[in-house]
């Protein structure tokens, strides 16, 4: 069985990669909810956290864990959820996982 499982491992090794991002202060919290309160965690929940919308330009946007948003007065948004979105398990992200952070 070792055997067999060798080409997989030798595979998966060439595959990982790490990455190292050098940070000024680290970060107070990974934790999305309170990350705005200082730069490092604000900077790397960036790079943790998938954004419903991206700007991607000053008014222009991109659709990223959304599928689609549209507002019909500028004050009010509906955001379609991307439907292929899942966690890291593979557990379906739901409009309630994404409320909770919007509270």
């Amino acid at each position: 069985m070792k055997k067999l499982l060798e080409p997989v491992i030798a595979v998966l090794v060439s595959l990982a990669v790490m990455v190292s991002i050098g940070v000024f202060n680290p970060p107070i919290s990974f934790n999305p909810l309170i990350s705005s309160r200082d730069l490092s965690s604000a900077e790397l929940g960036t790079l943790l956290f998938e954004p419903l919308i991206n700007r991607i330009e000053p008014l222009k946007f991109l659709p990223q864990l959304a599928e689609s948003f549209d507002t019909t007065d500028k004050q009010t948004y509906t955001i379609k959820l991307n439907p292929n979105a899942k966690w890291t398990d593979g557990t379906p992200v739901t409009t309630e996982d994404v409320a909770i952070h919007l509270r």
